[in-house]
């Protein structure tokens, strides 16, 4: 059976961590003030116990000193005196009160010389009442009841307890502003890292995590992610080094070599060796190609370009493309379709989205084998540009699509065309250029393709 798991609970760990601080000082301050209640209902009834011992002492003293008259004055006064703390006095001979301010009083099951918890009636009360008395048998055969009611310890502890309660309340809210102060702070440090990750992997190496000054856990985590992305940062700037060395150092041969295959074709005659120079000079302008992608997707990846980026109508840039493509798609029977209403603006880099959507039409002209259809739709979601490219051929398996966006990766059915397996991967490096994403999904039939980029980049 599945475990009930209550909605109260939150699901981020900051968010628990906060709730765990609110019942950690909830329950200590329930348990100080359940401390203090005790004690403070302990001391009320100690005072109690102590005046009703005081009292009794005093009457029995009085009646030692005079005898049953002196007894019955010092009841009449201490009546008259002490009626604000609720005392009770009888004197009973038999079953005749001689003095004092009780209607009844305790029968003989209640034990002279302690003290007891009875329910009693005073003349000045509507009805019977908790009170302690101490009952004592006196030399005469008379009863000395004395005693003080529970009302006043009853107020009292009532009051105590809403205190207590109003106290608790308060103790949870000052709780709960504490630990949302505290998960706000540490949600800022987190948020501030997550955000340095984000840009990180949005291809700014040189941002860093800022360092409070403070020494604690997040400086030394910031100090460990700061050393971590300065040797990424070092390494990467390397391998681009060596990529786009390498990339612009081999333009020139291949220029050469392509220039000295134009003038061997000029200059045979025999058509054969004609044939296989401009096969030559064929392959040659394909390196050329591939050694000016390569060497884009390094300057991509690098970052570079983010400072010629503009807003513009990428509906129009849409529009135009697949005008510029239409006769194209006409000659191989593949009817190209625009879905580009209302226009959409976006902040980008005009040339660069725009080779990027080009090598999408040609991906799909030249790899969806029998495909006859070719939309090209641009949307606005929330906060994003939406850019499809979508055609009904074979399409591409799921388990392989991750092998077509990998550089120079080609699948089985593309490797007797020309091209170097650059295109999706160099569309997928200017999309997260822009801080966007590539998708490839299933068309049913066929292939879609969405590059989704965000409205603004900062």
């Amino acid at each position: 059976m599945p475990r009930f798991v209550p909605r109260l609970i939150p699901k981020s760990t900051i968010g628990r961590i906060a709730l765990a601080s609110v019942g950690v000082q909830v329950l200590t301050t329930g348990a100080a003030l359940f401390s203090m209640q005790v004690v403070t209902e302990r001391a009320l009834d100690e005072g109690a116990r102590s005046f009703v011992v005081e009292l009794n002492q005093d009457l029995d003293d009085a009646y030692e000193r005079g005898g049953r008259g002196w007894l019955t004055a010092a009841i009449d006064r201490r009546i008259q005196t002490v009626g604000r703390r609720d005392a009770v006095i009888a004197l009973v001979d038999g079953d005749r009160l001689v003095a004092g301010n009780l209607i009844d009083w305790p029968r003989s099951e209640v034990v002279s010389g302690g003290i007891h918890r009875v329910t009693l009636r005073r003349r000045e009360a509507p009805m019977a009442e908790p009170m302690l008395v101490i009952v004592t048998r006196l030399p005469g055969g008379e009863r000395l009841v004395a005693g003080q009611t529970l009302e006043e310890q009853r107020r009292l502890g009532d009051r105590s307890r809403r205190a207590f309660a109003i106290a608790l309340l308060l103790g949870a809210l000052l709780a709960a502003a504490g630990s949302l102060l505290l998960a706000r702070l540490i949600g800022r440090r987190v948020d501030h890292v997550a955000a340095v990750a984000a840009e990180v992997g949005g291809g700014d190496l040189a941002q860093r995590v800022a360092i409070s000054g403070s020494d604690d856990a997040f400086d030394r985590l910031a100090l460990a992610i700061n050393a971590m992305l300065a040797r990424i940062e070092s390494l990467v700037a390397e391998l681009r080094l060596v990529t786009d060395s390498l990339a612009h150092d081999l333009r020139s041969p291949v220029a050469r070599l392509k220039s000295r295959l134009e003038g061997a074709v000029r200059d045979v005659s025999d058509p054969r060796a004609q044939l296989a120079l401009g096969a030559g000079v064929e392959e040659a302008d394909r390196l050329q190609a591939m050694l000016a992608t390569a060497l884009q997707i390094s300057r991509a990846e690098a970052g570079i370009g983010r400072n010629q980026f503009r807003t513009f109508l990428a509906s129009e840039m849409i529009a135009d493309l697949a005008e510029v493509y239409g006769p194209l798609a006409e000659d191989r029977g593949i009817d190209v379709r625009v879905h580009a209403d209302p226009p959409v603006r976006v902040t980008a880099h005009r040339e660069l989205l725009g080779q990027a959507i080009a090598n999408l039409i040609d991906n799909a002209l030249n790899h969806a084998e029998g495909a006859t259809l070719l939309d090209l739709a641009i949307k606005r979601r929330s906060e994003d540009v939406i850019i499809t490219v979508a055609d009904n051929g074979p399409g591409i398996p799921e388990d392989r699509r991750g092998e077509a966006l990998r550089r120079f990766g080609r699948l089985d059915a593309a490797r007797q065309a020309s091209g170097a397996g650059l295109g999706l991967s160099l569309v997928a490096t200017l999309a997260h250029l822009h801080r966007g994403r590539l998708e490839l999904d299933d068309n049913r039939p066929g292939l879609i393709v969405r590059l989704i980029l965000p409205i603004a980049v900062n």
